[in-house]
């Protein structure tokens, strides 16, 4: 396989609907040599109020991904998130993450 012929390319389309909703639209268009690969996706995010964010997202690799983030003071931020495989959700291979953001 030549890499060198390899292009990749990211379009992309994100509207804020409201003060609290945002929503996006993306895809990533593979080509090398003859073969074109297309991946979509669909996400949205809304803000529950001050401290906290939900975001959702789906393509069409049939992957679900979630996220609740929430801002527990002033400094920590502490983010809860899964990628679901849909199209194989009795193999596994799924992942959950847990993260906590803590700014000096």
């Amino acid at each position: 396989m030549d890499m060198t012929r390899a292009r990749n390319y990211y379009p992309s389309r994100s509207n804020s609907l409201t003060a609290d909703w945002d929503t996006a639209i993306n895809g990533i268009l593979a080509v090398n040599g003859g073969v074109q690969n297309w991946t979509l996706g669909a996400a949205a995010k809304c803000n529950i109020d001050d401290r906290s964010a939900l975001r959702c997202k789906f393509n069409t690799d049939l992957q679900l991904g979630m996220s609740l983030q929430q801002k527990l003071d002033e400094h920590v931020m502490l983010t809860l998130s899964f990628n679901v495989d849909c199209g194989n959700v009795l193999r596994g291979g799924h992942k959950v993450g847990l993260a906590i953001e803590i700014q000096a």
